[in-house]
């Protein structure tokens, strides 16, 4: 009798590791893993006020994420500005309607630096009221946190955490994002999840 259990139980348990293997199977996406990084110059909308930039962005393993956005005056991405350095998490939701194995996701940042890149920036970042941009004297290439005081020149808050309802698509090399809207806002709820991809980021 003890070794018809112990056979119930090792079968049981079996049966719960397949289980979970299949579960983490539909979830898993190794082919996300890795650096990834623009083609080329990218543009941003909104139109009459386009955004110059390209990405490196690196997904990691343990399921962080790390972003930088270098930002650049010129749509030939020559003439630097400053970066944005986004830290944070991501996590698989599910299969997406829009392409075959794309993934519904949700990044969630908590962490924000800028870096600036010409001396117009280091002078923008510096004319913010004390405190209220990173808390020291910005320079020249030296890259400051502004995640507990925001940076009201920019446009942000203290103590941000966003989160995006994101897509990621991976064929091949290239890896895709969800399109951004056409307002320049974020995708910060789930109805605004887009149902189109933007350009694709070159595998490093």
């Amino acid at each position: 009798m003890r070794t018809l259990k112990t056979l119930f139980l090792l079968v049981i348990l079996s049966s719960l590791a397949v289980a979970v293997f299949a579960q983490d199977d539909t979830i898993e996406y190794p082919e996300l893993i890795g650096e990834w990084s623009s083609i080329s110059c990218e543009h941003r909308p909104p139109a009459d006020s386009p955004t110059y930039l390209r990405r490196d962005i690196s997904m990691n393993d343990d399921g962080t994420i790390d972003i930088r956005f270098h930002q650049f005056a010129d749509s030939f991405c020559e003439q630097p500005t400053f970066t944005f350095y986004f830290g944070g998490s991501y996590e698989l939701l599910g299969e997406s309607a829009v392409a075959d194995s794309a993934k519904e996701s949700i990044i969630t940042i908590d962490e924000v630096r800028i870096t600036p890149d010409s001396d117009g920036m280091v002078g923008f970042f510096n004319s913010a009221e004390a405190g209220t941009c990173g808390a020291d004297a910005w320079e020249m290439g030296v890259e400051q946190s502004v995640s507990e005081t925001g940076c009201s020149v920019m446009g942000l808050p203290a103590g941000l955490i966003t989160t995006e309802y994101e897509l990621f698509y991976v064929l091949e090399d290239f890896l895709f994002f969800a399109a951004r809207p056409l307002d320049g806002t974020f995708l910060d709820a789930e109805e605004k999840r887009p149902g189109a991809l933007l350009v694709p980021l070159q595998r490093q």
